[in-house]
């Protein structure tokens, strides 16, 4: 059996109208019982369930610890041997299966620390979480090594783009106009994944790509892109609006259950706020 695992930690600042300040999630936290959110269907699935559990704050509130549940009553786990055997492995009455994604959320920047977990939740279940429980849309915006959304928006006309982007089951997921218009089309079309690349002609079409710069942003921002690229006039090298973001590991060690230990993952999560502390300066503006 393994002694240690390793998992993904992504960095997100959860938004709201576009806003990075609000204190929408800090209240959610403040009423809710000390130990989980009232759990939520999504999707409209009857038998998968999502709950914030486990919750943990530090003293003053501004560090909070937990789990993002995912639990299904409508799996039945099989066991097997060597000689391929199979056996449903009984679960307790009221069970269910249960994955896990840790966060670690800091309230003073919106800052949320994500632990991937490829049988649990993907992030925007996480984001429609929130905002189910907000009752208003919440954003996680992936965070960079430098704050090259406002680098794009602020930047001149764009000499080409190009994006590759899975498209969500709800176009008006996104803001922009644009963007839910062309997602709408990729449904319609049955399409699983979309790449685009679109260059300036010599005879000025520059402003046509400028008309879909926001909307580029508005992609990548969302987390369901695999690439955004831009390449600005007045910059020799393009922007990589993927590459750019802020992805760590993390190893843990496994107890005799082959689990890690809650209070590893959390201490080990927490500790890459610090050895980040210079790309989020850089993006947080302080």
């Amino acid at each position: 059996m393994p002694k240690h695992r390793t998992y993904k930690v992504h960095f997100f600042v959860c938004t709201h109208q576009d806003d990075r300040t609000h204190s929408l999630i800090r209240n959610l936290f403040d009423e809710a019982e000390e130990s989980f959110l009232d759990a939520k269907c999504l999707s409209g699935d009857a038998d998968e369930h999502h709950q914030v559990r486990s919750i943990v704050r530090s003293a003053k509130g501004r560090v909070i610890k937990g789990v993002f549940g995912k639990w299904r009553n409508n799996v039945m786990p099989e066991q097997a041997n060597a000689e391929g055997k199979e056996a449903d492995v009984r679960l307790r009455p009221g069970y269910g299966l249960v994955e896990k994604n840790f966060f670690v959320y800091y309230t003073d920047q919106n800052l949320l620390l994500y632990q991937r977990n490829a049988s649990g939740s993907h992030p925007s279940k996480f984001q429609a979480y929130f905002s189910q429980l907000a009752g208003s849309p919440i954003g996680l915006e992936p965070i960079l090594t430098r704050d090259s959304y406002q680098r794009v928006l602020n930047g001149g006309e764009p000499k080409w783009v190009e994006i590759s982007v899975q498209p969500p089951k709800d176009p008006d997921f996104y803001g922009d106009e644009w963007t839910s218009d062309a997602m709408r089309l990729l449904n319609g079309a049955g399409a699983h994944l979309a790449r685009i690349r679109m260059s300036a002609s010599r005879a000025g079409d520059a402003h046509l790509l400028g008309r879909i710069k926001d909307a580029v942003v508005d992609v990548a921002r969302s987390g369901r892109a695999r690439v955004a690229r831009i390449r600005l006039e007045e910059d020799n090298e393009p922007i990589d609006l993927i590459a750019d973001r802020i992805i760590e590991s993390i190893t843990v060690e496994l107890n005799e259950k082959g689990r890690p230990n809650p209070d590893d993952i959390f201490a080990a999560i927490a500790a890459l706020r610090d050895k980040r502390k210079d790309d989020l300066k850089t993006f947080f503006g302080k």
